[in-house]
């Protein structure tokens, strides 16, 4: 059939690149010459890009071709010769946008985020692909060999990795494409990836699938490859393992800003330099700087493969001159690839397949001379051979455009001259570029055209009812619709895409309509549009012999061209024409398309036009039921429907009625069945099988697969949701995990109707005031309580670099911080500043002596020295105490030198301020251990979270001449665990310096940092320093006795809790361990012997009562009982050789081994309970065996005999009272009594009775602190305070104890305080503060060598108590476990050194184990709007410590509160009624030490209202309120649309009084504001608006969604929606709509319609008070809806103030 050509039509519009006039002001663009300018059109995610360069000149720019965009410029040293834009893979992230450029022998990637980097090319002459992710690389003459690169195509996933070959993996062995292959073109399209090559042997045409290949599977062997052609070109170019070739490039960019670097670990030996630019403006600013960029040149010999080629089809070709190929998709969403072969002048195009193959047997064939590929409208755009544009869908061609590209368009060729003439004798213009929406035509003069295409594909009214036609229907019909469609908007797109709808299924189906018109079809562009003219008919023909003409022959069942009346005709004067067969289903289809679009408020406005389309074919059809449900639903359609009065057959409704979604939902919520299914289309019905799951979820009906009867198919999604919420128990749980299962956000919820969304929000309002614990994250952000799954940011907890204490600058004193949680947690009073100046030693200590007349100035600069002397020692006390106060409160950077300060032990003498200096006699290593402790509390500063500290940093922080301090902070790191991270090079090292302190550090460090890992290397560390651990024939290090006492140490920490049978063995032979000859381990033995009972103690840690494999040879309960009570000493071994000063027998010596036994008995059967074991620890009961007994052992047994009977520990003083033997009564009871009521008569002997029972009160006392450690318990701390205040008054009074029991009281004294800080550690409480206070002040002025009670280690006693009321800056508090306990036992040995340089009992170095037993539990509340801490009102569920488990102890509390431990805690909910309630199960969300919590609006932080009086509810908004309502709102909401609506509407104007409504406004925002439901107004406008009109304008679909609410609330009660309103509803309602005749109305009431019903609402609020409530919550919901603009409140606040509102 002869095809009718119309008129011509010239596109007129020229296509200009933007680059042209973007690069014309570019400085160098003069210098650039005759080079050809060149450009290319690049999309990512639907933004065009273009490139354009011009000799070494590139811009890049954005935008739609008329409003571009200028974001980027480079200048390059050498020409430009290929730029393209692909994205790149970054690490496994989200890929990442880079501009490629090709330029003399380099590649440039730039990144527009700034990353730029620049490589070496493979090879010369070559020619890039986009990969996606990714770029190909193939040399364009592949048939030369190039020396550096045997590949002639690589790929690069990341501009700094290596060059990888592509590999074809349908071979045994990986090969690659030879230099025979040239590629053609890489074809992408969504996740299809095509490689076009053409072989030069074979002269085949072959397509290859691209694949990823996984990254493991990259690390493959060189490929099938010739090796001896590598080794040449590695001997051709000299080539070395250590040997580069380097040539060097210069680029040029406009700006010099600060450059960004582009990481890529994995390949280091890459140089590379890089630089970051941008162009911030359109103004062009070049800048004349420049960068220079080097580049180096090396081979590089590729070695893996990131794409796997598979080849899927191959044909023979004879060239591939004009080759062109693309990939494209149907309406069906079919992929093809069509092949332009000018050679013969046709276009193949291949199916692809789902799995991607292409086959020979699959293909059809088009007649052309070049194609594009629209992607928006998935037109293929082809130009014939004759000339004209014709647009294809796959085979099938739809529309012939109106423009010639030939000369002579009127004279067609002949098939003879086909043959003879190539296609550049027949084209004048080709396409040169598709574009979204277009192509671009260059025509024979250069000259480009653009073309825009009109888009019908992508329509969702179009796509969505051709989906319900291809279910109910066919696909054939699907597809015949759609062309005509098509056809009809190419006529006229000045018609809505609505009109085009209702026409063309008229015309389908033979039904005239008056608004039909036959239009003329245009190719326009974006700037002309033709108009009707006198071709209607001939374009219309046109139309309609091209779709004859296609290749599948559809018939579009269209009318004759000649039976179309242009008239506008009534339906009633015309015949009734016979509907196809297929018309009811049409009708259904539609049916389908409006209830879908009836539960989207956006889509609503279509409504009217489907029903009325429905309307209309249902009455030529005679379809009754159709006719019945939509006349009532609009009865101002009637008119539409046709005239049957001389008709005698009745409309027919076949007795059955249709399926109504509202109807269905009614029936949901009252659990009946319906009279029809409800058509529910998989990816067509989205929001109807949503809101009928969602429906079910939040009512009475059960989701099982009886809500399947409800849907017209099987819906897996149901069993999906069904088991997804069956572990659920409320209702708003069961909702938020539904839509979590079903996808469906709140923008979802929102586009349903009103009625329908008020239901679904108020379950969700409901779940927002009580949000369910362990909900997805998701399902938290669509309540709006983000603040239960906020993220806690660690820096709010870093500690500010500000000096508190020390008033002189530039002195460090240890304590250069101030602690968030301090300022926040004691905020009333001075602690901090006090603690702060007691914990400085950097300062000189200030010295008062009074000088009396009798004394010479001599004798006064005596005393100020012997002052000055006794307070040394406590200031060399104070750091041991300051390491807990700033226990990891410092952050620092690896840049940073660690500072240590100095222990400052010089005097001021007051008033004169002169300085005083120790010129006395003193050891010259007194200040030795002070300097350690210094270097562990500096090291112990450093936050142990710390991850970025190493060897290096270590070894960075040095000195170059080991010292005290130094090795102090080798243990600090070791505390932390960061010296596990020192390598053993340079502990070897460290260890080699044979510096004491160092070793002690290093040693004990190690041991913690490997704390219960056996680790073998450092075993036989720890093995040369131990010599029970050396070979017998290897001969002993002279080492000093307290590195071997480390080593004892750092030994049990490392097998803590192993019960390893030969370590156990060694430290039980060294508790009792023989002085060796000579004075070898003869001296501080006791300190030697405690040691090791705490290494077997911490082996066997709590394993007493087991049957431990292996050990029950060595006997250890009996030898430890004789290292206790005495007893004929173990079998030597014959290794041993007696001391030949110190002569001890066969006995065992008591005195050295019990207390180390005592504490390994203790350790060993901590917890356990063994009440045999504890016999033998507890107080002998006669007054013989006490005397045998040594206090200070008393005391340890006391303790050990505690935490063997731990569960039987009771925070009572009867409990201490009754480890006291009944034979010391009378001297507990003159112990416990008054001062005055004391008596001096004690039936026993005091010089025996005093001691024991005062060492058993401190030793009850601290068995008592470890039990209830860290608990902060209130019974326990009276009960240890009482005792402390008791045997404080004793230390005051020694006139009723004997002499020598002084120092006696004074270690029992601080063994109570130490107890105390034990069980309020992490409290800062007040009255144990003034009490260290008080005892820290004492200091006697009497002669050194005088008896002095207040010792060094009473210092370090009372400082280390106050450093545990404010561990780690009163965030830190202790735990309870096994560890835990046995550190706190070590670290708080209550025998505390006498001197400065004393270890004797206790090695120094041990008192920081208390590490170990720290846990951060501080919980402080961020309030999350202001990002601030706040005080918060909690209640916190925790199991009891004592008594029975099942029970829950609830407290209430203010935050920051110290947490209970983590395995008695339950819950933590935030009470009161200024904050949204949050419950926390969870207890791993509240190790972060942050909870955020969201405040209520109208009211105040506890910290700016403690009372609550000034809140909005305190405020009275009546007739009397003199105030501002503005300025009340502003203080507590900074809602913008808030606060423009109380302006607006709270205030009354100047001109008015205060009106029924302003009054009403103002009581109705409060009620919104505090209960945050300002989102529900709209719909209550909606609902008002329905209250006040229904009786005049009822509306047949509102009544519907109406009865959908009510039937949801007839037995659910509303938390947001007021009751009274649902109640007056459902009145007005059965009042309304008792008649079936409706009134006609115009309206249509839509959420888009919301400011008219606004309006509405308040010109008819006046005469209904009752309704007053809910107009205020109608008008302040208006504003904050989203889309409201500006102007429109401009103009509604117009209205209403001129309606006299």
């Amino acid at each position: 059939m002869n095809e009718i050509v119309s008129d011509v039509t010239v596109v007129d519009e020229l296509f200009i690149p933007a680059g042209k006039k973007f690069i014309e002001y570019h400085p160098l663009y003069e210098q650039q010459g005759n080079a050809t300018p060149h450009w290319d059109l690049f999309y990512r995610e639907d933004v065009q890009y273009e490139l354009y360069w011009v000799g070494c000149i590139l811009v890049c720019s954005k935008g739609p071709p008329q409003h571009k965009v200028l974001v980027k410029s480079v200048t390059l040293e050498h020409e430009i010769q290929q730029a393209i834009i692909t994205d790149m893979n970054t690490d496994g992230e989200e890929n990442e946008d880079f501009i490629a450029i090709i330029s003399d022998v380099n590649i440039y990637f730039f990144a527009f985020n700034g990353h730029d980097a620049a490589r070496a090319l493979p090879f010369h002459d070559a020619v890039m692909f986009p990969l996606k992710p990714g770029i190909l690389l193939h040399k364009k003459d592949s048939s030369k060999p190039d020396a550096r690169q045997s590949y002639p195509s690589v790929t690069v996933l990341h501009p700094l990795d290596e060059f990888s070959y592509l590999s074809i993996g349908n071979t045994s062995k990986d090969v690659v494409l030879d230099n025979s292959y040239k590629i053609i073109d890489v074809i992408i399209k969504d996740d299809v990836r095509m490689l076009v090559t053409f072989s030069f042997s074979s002269n085949h045409l072959s397509f290859w699938r691209i694949s990823r290949n996984s990254p493991t599977s990259n690390q493959t062997s060189v490929p099938h490859a010739p090796i001896d052609h590598i080794e040449g070109l590695k001997s051709q170019i000299g080539f070395t393992p250590n040997s580069s070739r380097y040539c060097t490039s210069k680029v040029v960019h406009n700006n010099n800003n600060s450059k960004q670097q582009l990481h890529r670990e994995r390949t280091p030996s890459q140089n590379l330099s890089l630089y970051h630019h941008s162009i911030p403006t359109m103004a062009m600013e070049y800048s004349n700087q420049t960068t220079i960029l080097s580049v180096t040149r090396y081979p590089e010999l590729v070695t893996t493969a990131n794409f796997n080629l598979l080849k899927v089809y191959e044909e023979v070709t004879e060239s591939t001159e004009g080759l062109k190929c693309l990939i494209a998709e149907t309406y069906q969403g079919s992929n093809y690839i069509a092949v332009l072969q000018p050679s013969t002048l046709s276009v193949k195009c291949f199916i692809v397949s789902d799995n991607l193959d292409v086959s020979d047997a699959n293909h059809f064939s088009l007649q052309g001379v070049d194609i594009g590929y629209v992607s928006s409208s998935r037109y293929l755009v082809v130009i014939a051979p004759s000339g004209y544009v014709y647009l294809y869908d796959g085979p099938n061609k739809l529309i012939r455009l109106q423009f010639s590209v030939r000369d002579n368009a009127e004279k067609p060729i002949s098939k003879k001259q086909r043959q003879r003439s190539s296609s550049e004798d027949i084209l004048t213009c080709n396409i040169t570029q598709t574009l979204l929406s277009g192509f671009l035509l260059r025509e024979a003069n250069d000259s480009i055209k653009y073309c825009s295409l009109p888009t019908v594909a992508n329509n969702n009214l179009i796509r969505t009812f051709l989906g319900y036609v291809r279910y109910l229907l066919s696909p054939e019909l699907e597809n015949t619709l759609y062309y005509n469609i098509v056809a009809a908007y190419f006529k006229d797109t000045n018609q809505s895409i609505s009109d085009i709808f209702k026409q063309t299924i008229l015309l389908y189906l033979g039904i005239e309509n008056s608004t039909i018109n036959a239009h003329t079809i245009t190719l326009y562009d974006s700037n002309v549009r033709r108009t009707r003219h006198s071709q209607v008919n001939e374009d219309w023909e046109f139309v309609l012999n091209t779709m004859k003409d296609s290749v599948l022959n559809c018939d579009f069942g269209l009318p004759p061209l000649e039976d179309l009346s242009l008239k506008n005709t009534s339906p009633a004067s015309q015949p009734h024409p016979k509907l196809p067969d297929n018309g009811k289903l049409i009708v259904k289809a539609l049916h389908c398309l409006y209830s879908e679009y009836s539960l989207c408020v956006e889509k609503t406005t279509y409504c009217k036009d489907i029903a009325s389309l429905i309307l209309v074919i249902s009455s030529y059809g005679r379809y009754g039921e159709y006719l019945e449900c939509y006349t009532k639903l609009y009865p101002d359609l009637k008119p539409l429907i046709t005239d049957t009065s001389s008709d005698t057959e009745e409309y027919n409704s076949e007795g059955s009625k249709i399926w109504s979604l509202r109807e269905g939902l009614i029936s949901i919520l009252g659990g009946t069945a319906l009279p029809q299914p409800i058509e529910v289309v998989s990816g067509l019905s989205r929001n109807t099988e949503l809101v009928i799951i969602l429906l079910c979820v939040i009512s009475s009906t059960p989701i099982t697969r009886k809500v399947i009867r409800y849907l017209n198919a099987n819906s897996g999604t149901v069993d999906t949701v069904a088991k997804a919420i069956k572990s659920y128990k409320t209702t708003h749980e069961k909702l938020l995990v539904a839509m979590k299962t079903l996808g469906v956000e709140c923008k979802d919820i929102h586009s349903l109707p009103v009625c329908m969304q008020l239901p679904l929000l108020d379950v969700l309002y409901e779940a927002h005031c009580n949000p369910p614990p362990n909900l997805p994250q998701s399902s938290y952000h669509i309540i709006n309580r983000t603040d239960v799954v906020k993220e806690p940011d660690p820096s709010f907890l870093k500690c500010t670099q500000k000096v508190l204490s020390n008033p002189i600058k530039n002195v460090d004193d240890g304590m250069p911080f101030v602690s968030p949680t301090l300022e926040l947690r004691f905020t009333e009073d001075q602690r901090i500043n006090e603690v702060a100046k007691m914990f400085s030693s950097a300062n000189p200590v200030k010295i008062m002596v009074q000088k009396k007349e009798s004394m010479t100035d001599t004798e006064y600069v005596d005393q100020q020295e012997l002052m000055l002397f006794n307070k040394t020692k406590r200031t060399m006390a104070i750091p041991i105490g300051r390491a807990l106060f700033t226990y990891a409160t410092y952050t620092m950077t690896l840049t940073e030198a660690i500072t240590i300060p100095d222990i400052n032990i010089s005097g001021k003498a007051l008033p004169r301020g002169n300085t005083v200096n120790l010129d006395l006699e003193i050891p010259p290593d007194m200040t030795h251990w002070a300097e350690f402790h210094s270097g562990v509390a500096t090291g112990l500063r450093i936050d142990p979270l710390l991850s970025d500290i190493d060897s290096q940093w270590i070894v960075y922080n040095r000195p170059p001449d080991l010292n005290n301090k130094h090795a102090g902070f080798l243990l600090a790191l070791g505390l932390s665990g960061h010296l596990k991270k020192l390598s053993s090079r340079n502990v070897h090292d460290y260890l080699c310096q044979r510096h004491k302190f160092t070793s002690i550090g290093l040693l004990l460090g190690l041991g913690v940092a490997n704390r219960s890992t056996q680790d073998e290397t450092i075993t036989k560390l720890f093995s040369i320093h131990i010599p029970a651990l050396l070979p017998p024939t290897a001969v002993p290090l002279e080492l000093d006795h307290l590195v071997q006492t480390s080593a004892i140490a750092g030994l049990g920490l490392l097998y803590t809790g192993s019960a390893h049978r030969r370590m156990a063995e060694i430290l039980l032979e060294e508790i009792g361990r023989q002085p060796g000859p000579e004075m070898e381990n003869a001296e501080d033995r006791e300190g030697y012997s405690l040691v090791s009972g705490f290494s077997l103690g911490l082996v066997l840690l709590g394993m007493g009562n087991n049957n431990l494999p292996g050990l029950d040879d060595l006997k250890l309960t009996d030898r430890l009982y004789k290292y206790i009570h005495g007893g004929r000493r173990h079998q030597e071994t014959p290794q041993q050789i007696n001391s030949f000063r110190v002569w001890e027998g066969p006995m065992t010596n008591t005195t050295i081994s019990s207390i180390g036994a005592v504490v390994a008995l203790g350790l060993t059967f901590l917890k356990t309970g063994n009440l045999n074991i504890a016999k033998t620890l507890s107080a002998p009961h006669t007054e013989f065996l006490l005397e045998g007994v040594r206090p200070d052992m008393l005391l340890v047994r006391i303790i050990c005999y505690g935490m063997i009977m731990w569960d039987s520990i009771l925070p009572t003083t009867s409990w201490i009272e009754s480890l006291v033997p009944q034979v010391l009564e009378d001297c507990l009871d003159n112990i416990l009594s008054e001062g005055s009521s004391r008596s001096s008569l004690v039936t026993s002997d005091p010089c025996t009775a005093f001691p024991c029972t005062i060492t058993i009160l401190a030793g009850g006392c601290f068995a008592l602190a470890l039990r209830f450690a860290g608990t902060q318990n209130n019974a326990a701390f009276k009960t240890l305070y009482f005792y402390l205040k008791r045997i404080y008054s004793l230390t005051c009074d020694y006139s009723h104890c004997a002499g020598y029991s002084k120092d006696l009281a004074e270690m029992c004294l601080i063994c109570t305080l130490v107890a105390c800080s034990i069980v309020m550690a992490g409290s800062g409480n007040l009255v144990l503060l003034r009490l260290i206070r008080k005892l820290r002040k004492r200091i006697i002025t009497t002669n050194i060598l005088e008896h002095n009670q207040v010792t060094y280690g009473c210092h370090m006693a009372i400082h280390m108590s106050l450093g545990l009321l404010f561990l780690g800056g009163g965030r830190y508090t202790l735990r309870r476990d096994n560890d835990a306990i046995a550190a706190l036992f070590i670290s708080f040995f209550p025998i505390f050194q006498t001197c400065q340089d004393d270890n004797t009992y206790h090695l120094q170095a041990l008192r920081y184990l208390w590490v170990i037993a720290t846990e951060p539990r501080l919980l402080i509340t961020i309030d999350e709007d202001t990002n601030k801490p706040a005080y918060v009102p909690i209640e916190i569920h925790v199991s009891p410590d004592i008594g029975p488990r099942d029970k829950i102890i609830v407290r209430k509390v203010f935050t920051p509160v110290m947490l209970p431990e983590y395995t008695t805690l339950k819950q933590v909910k935030v009470s009161g009624d200024r904050y949204w309630p949050i419950t926390i199960t969870d207890v791993e969300k509240l190790k972060s030490g942050l909870m955020y919590v969201k405040k209520r609006t109208g009211h105040l932080e506890y910290k700016d209202d403690p009372e609550g009086n000034i809140n909005l509810l305190n405020r009275t908004f009546g007739d009397k309120y003199t105030g501002s309502v503005v300025d009340t709102v502003r203080t507590f909401s900074k809602n913008h649309k808030i606060i423009l609506f109380t302006e607006w509407f709270c205030e009354p104007s100047d001109s008015h009084a205060v009106s029924e409504s302003v009054l009403f406004c103002k009581n109705q925002l409060i009620d919104c504001i505090l209960k945050e439901k300002t989102h529900f107004l709209t719909y209550f406008l909606t609902l008002y608006r329905v209250i006040k009109h229904v009786e005049r304008v009822p509306l047949p679909t509102l009544a519907q969604d109406l009865r959908v609410l009510l039937g949801f609330y007839s037995d659910t009660r509303s938390s947001a929606i007021p009751q009274n309103m649902l109640t007056l509803l459902k009145i007005r309602l059965e009042d309304s709509f008792n008649d079936d005749v409706m009134p006609s109305v115009d309206t249509d009431l839509h959420l888009n319609n919301f400011l008219t019903a606004a309006s509405a609402s308040l010109f008819y609020s006046r005469s209904s008070p009752a309704c007053s409530t809910m107009q205020k919550e109608v008008l302040e919901d208006i504003f904050m809806k989203n889309t409201v603009s500006q102007s429109t409140i401009e103009k509604f606040s117009h209205l209403l103030f001129s309606a006299g509102v």
